[in-house]
């Protein structure tokens, strides 16, 4: 399969918000998964499609054997939840969320707004997990803890009332 259509199919998947591309998307994956190998990209691709169609049983499997196959760990495990929480299983939706956390996932700006995990929102143990979420964004981790405490430091290199509203130079 050449390069343009590999990148026509990538691209029709990426396109399926639209709701417009979704079947002739799904159909182009199923095909060339056959001719062109196994890759875990496209079993994550056909897995977003069938979410979008919402076939989270079979979207769960496919983002199982893209797991299966290396692909994304963490993206992927917490993609394999969202398809359990569209299918009404929260136990098992709320066992893989743990698992994306574990596969290193950064969850925690997902979780909240996540319209896939809808049917978990009452639950008890899920609101306990958007609570962490919340104090794991206040509080920061890896790129964004070095930035709040530079930037942090900066405010306290400045006099009171010092570049109030003014723009500086870097």
């Amino acid at each position: 399969m050449g390069r343009t259509a590999r990148w026509f199919g990538a691209a029709a998947v990426a396109a399926l918000g639209t709701g417009v591309l979704a079947a002739p998307a799904l159909a182009y994956g199923e095909r060339s998964k056959t001719e062109a190998g196994k890759g875990g990209q496209r079993w994550f691709n056909l897995g977003h499609a069938g979410l979008q169609l919402d076939e989270a049983g079979k979207a769960k499997d496919r983002f199982l054997k893209a797991l299966e196959l290396g692909h994304r760990p963490g993206a992927t495990t917490y993609n394999v939840a969202c398809s359990y929480a569209r299918m009404g299983d929260g136990d098992r939706a709320l066992e893989w969320l743990g698992k994306a956390r574990e596969a290193g996932f950064e969850w925690a700006g997902h979780v909240r707004h996540d319209r896939d995990l809808d049917s978990l929102r009452g639950d008890p143990r899920f609101q306990d997990l958007l609570r962490e979420a919340r104090k794991q964004q206040h509080a920061g981790h890896g790129w964004r803890r070095w930035l709040d405490q530079w930037m942090e430091h900066e405010d306290a290199d400045s006099e009171p009332g010092e570049d109030e509203g003014a723009e500086r130079e870097y």
